[in-house]
Parts: structure tokens; C-alpha cells; sequence
């Protein structure tokens, strides 16, 4: 049976970049969000070659190329000397090898440009302030006042549409902890490189640090 409409349960930017891609087939969304507004929230995204030739077939790529920064290169490096171990350039030469470009931005330009691209799109609807804690038909039918012929959850770690499916897996912790902020770009110790994206490796853990025009860098 072909899919005419679907609804989507998050607005995140799983949820939005599906929508999207939905509609570029010509398939109706509803998108489900519990929050009554998408606000900045998160830290920092790079935005790898493949993923930005994605962005580009949806439409959204000139928005973010505006707001974003290029890096000149990736980087590993000592976490206790600080020295370089290896230097990857990206920036033009991302565009010349992989026919895309490379950037970093913040979260919350990546969602804006989502939203608004959605927001511009005739086939997809947004529903804010709406919390699924059931994800059956019928409350999904009652949210959105439309039939679907596929349900998709894009609600996250916590996700409620997972419980609705079968014998689907439980979200397990798996040791590891991120930690993810923004510091101002007058207070980046001068040791980190403004210009590229750098891992610093460490025995059992590492810090990843890159520039962001939303800050400053």
C-alpha cells in the first residue's frame, strides 16, 4: 500500500529532517511536539560532507551556509601536551573531494533552518504543546484530526512511540557520558585552535572543540 500520510511524534531535528524528506516525495506529515515552542537549546553539530548533501536536496543548506563556520582542518591531538598527532584539512578541500562542504554550527541554527523550511512546506504540519504519552492510532488520530498510514517516533532517548512497538528494545546506559556547552570565544584559552576542529585524546575519555559563529568564534 503506498504511503499518502504520515505522522511524526518530535520535533527535533530527527523528526523535522524526516518530515522534509517525506514531503520531497510528495507525502503529507503531521509533526507531533510536546513543547509549545522549539527554543536554542544544545551545543555545537559539525555537519559532515554526506550529511550536508542531504541538507541540500531539502532545501536547507543555503540557510545554515550562512551561519556557519568552515573549518580549515580536523585535528587529534595530545590531551596532556596538546601537540598535534594528526591534521586532517577540510574547509575548500571538503568541497573539492567529497563535492560538499564541511561546518560547524550551533544546534539551534541546524533546528531553525529545519523549522523554517518546514514551516514553508505545504504538505507538513506542525502541532506544538502536544505530549503522546500513548502512541496508538487512536491517540495520534486525536492529536492530529488526520489518518496516517505510518507512524514514526522521533521523540528520543525517553521515547514513548518506542513502547508502542512490539517487543522493541529498552534504552540501556552505556557508561559513557557526554558533556556538551558553549564557552565565549574571548574565553577559549589560547591554546585551542579557532580555526579547525580538534580532539584532544586522553586516557579513557577526550575533549572535542571547535568554533561557532552563534559565539563568537
Amino acid at each position: 500500500m503506498p504511503i499518502k500520510s504520515v505522522a511524526i511524534i518530535g520535533a527535533g531535528i530527527a523528526g523535522l529532517t524526516a518530515a522534509l524528506s517525506f514531503a520531497r516525495h510528495g507525502i503529507d506529515c503531521d509533526i507531533i511536539e510536546q513543547a509549545g515552542e522549539l527554543t536554542e537549546v544544545g551545543a555545537g553539530l559539525q555537519i559532515s560532507p554526506n550529511a550536508a548533501r542531504i541538507l541540500a536536496t531539502l532545501g536547507v543548506l543555503p540557510a545554515i551556509e550562512a551561519r556557519w563556520t568552515e573549518p580549515v582542518s580536523v585535528e587529534l591531538a595530545s590531551g596532556k601536551s596538546l601537540a598535534t598527532l594528526l591534521s586532517l584539512p577540510v574547509g575548500a578541500v571538503a568541497r573539492t573531494r567529497w563535492g560538499a562542504p564541511y561546518g560547524v554550527l550551533h544546534r539551534s541554527t541546524l533546528q531553525s533552518a529545519l523549522l523554517q523550511t518546514v514551516t514553508d512546506n505545504p504538505l507538513c504540519r506542525l502541532h506544538l504543546g502536544k505530549r503522546i504519552e500513548n502512541a496508538t492510532v487512536d491517540v495520534i488520530v486525536a492529536t492530529t484530526f488526520r489518518d496516517h498510514d505510518l507512524i514514526v517516533g522521533a521523540d528520543g532517548v525517553w521515547s514513548a512511540a518506542r513502547f508502542a512497538v512490539p517487543a522493541a528494545p529498552t534504552a540501556t546506559f552505556s557508561g559513557n557520558v557526554a558533556w556538551r556547552f558553549t564557552v565565549a570565544a574571548n574565553a577559549v584559552p589560547s591554546a585551542i585552535n579557532k580555526s579547525a576542529v580538534t580532539a584532544y585524546l586522553g586516557s579513557g575519555g577526550h575533549i572535542v572543540a571547535y568554533p561557532l559563529k552563534e559565539v563568537g568564534g
